[in-house]
């Protein structure tokens, strides 16, 4: 499990400049890496990734508009040597999940990673 410093995620419904989605995008990457560097995670042969967001109020939310997100932090586990790829024969994506909103998620919300070693 991974919780990731950043409170807001990406959604398909952003409407952002190219550059300022890619600078977002990149965040998202490098952080991802940090973090799995540091959890020491190894080398996996497939995994599934489910990407949990606990928002900082009750309002309406599509999950399905966070595989921005969870597509960056894929490819962040890429990068940091995890899985070979991101394509089905090494990473099952979960759809998003959009969790009740409390103390638990701070007073800006949270973002926290699962990655499950498949067999």
């Amino acid at each position: 499990m991974l919780e990731l410093p950043q409170t807001k995620p990406m959604t398909l419904n952003d409407r952002d400049h190219w550059r300022v989605k890619a600078t977002k995008t990149a965040e998202y990457v490098e952080t991802t890496i940090v973090l799995a560097r540091q959890a020491r995670i190894p080398a996996l042969g497939r995994i599934q990734v489910l990407l949990a967001y606990g928002p900082k109020d009750r309002r309406t939310r599509d999950p399905l508009n966070l595989v921005q997100t969870l597509k960056a932090v894929e490819d962040g586990l890429v990068r940091a040597g995890v899985v070979p790829d991101d394509n089905p024969l090494y990473v099952e994506s979960v759809m998003p999940v959009i969790l009740e909103p409390g103390v638990a998620n701070g007073a800006n919300g949270r973002l926290w990673v699962a990655i499950s070693e498949l067999g």
